[in-house]
């Protein structure tokens, strides 16, 4: 995915880049031995972001309260755990982690871990909920901590995020288009 944020090696740097685009973190990794990159497209309804560290690294993150994440390994692997004592493992095109806004997450990465990211205003999220469900959604949504991307569910999901950072890259592509782009992202959220 292009939409290049930034490319560098610097610790400061890279945690700088993902507390604008992300959230606010602590990160721990080595110090300018990194090549972090960090391409990212964002709208009302989502960004939607490839991270790489190229080296070990971990990222603490306290309760968001007004955003999910939703991170997508797609090379390499990390562990990541949560407030509640929950774990999960990812690894590429098999596992992935939702991250809720109301729990503190950690996540270490391996030197060669990738991801897609999407972050997800609760606002968003809820109200794209409570219109397929035709009622109102007035709490956190209480996804499991895991993804499963085997199941027929979950490589939907990953096919359909690979296919919008696709479509996001290429010129006069969706990036162009807002209301074709919205569909798909319509379409992602559920």
């Amino acid at each position: 995915m292009s939409a290049p944020v930034i490319a560098t090696q610097s610790l400061d740097e890279a945690r700088e880049a993902v507390t604008q685009i992300y959230l606010p973190h602590d990160l721990v990794g080595p110090q300018d031995a990194m090549d972090m990159r960090l391409n990212a497209v964002s709208d009302r309804h989502m960004t939607l972001g490839f991270l790489t560290y190229q080296a070990e690294a971990e990222l603490t993150m306290p309760a968001t309260e007004d955003c999910y994440h939703v991170n997508l390994t797609v090379v390499g692997e990390t562990q990541a755990s949560r407030g509640d004592g929950g774990r999960e493992y990812t690894a590429a095109h098999e596992r992935g982690v939702v991250l809720s806004p109301v729990q503190m997450n950690r996540v270490r990465w391996t030197p060669e871990a990738e991801q897609l990211i999407l972050k997800i205003p609760r606002t968003s999220f809820e109200s794209h909920l409570s219109a397929l469900l035709g009622q109102p959604v007035t709490e956190v949504i209480d996804f499991d901590f895991g993804l499963d991307l085997t199941t027929g569910a979950g490589r939907a999901l990953l096919r359909s995020v690979q296919f919008l950072a696709s479509e996001l890259d290429k010129p006069a592509g969706l990036a162009d288009m807002p209301l074709a782009r919205e569909q798909l992202e319509a379409y992602v959220l559920t």
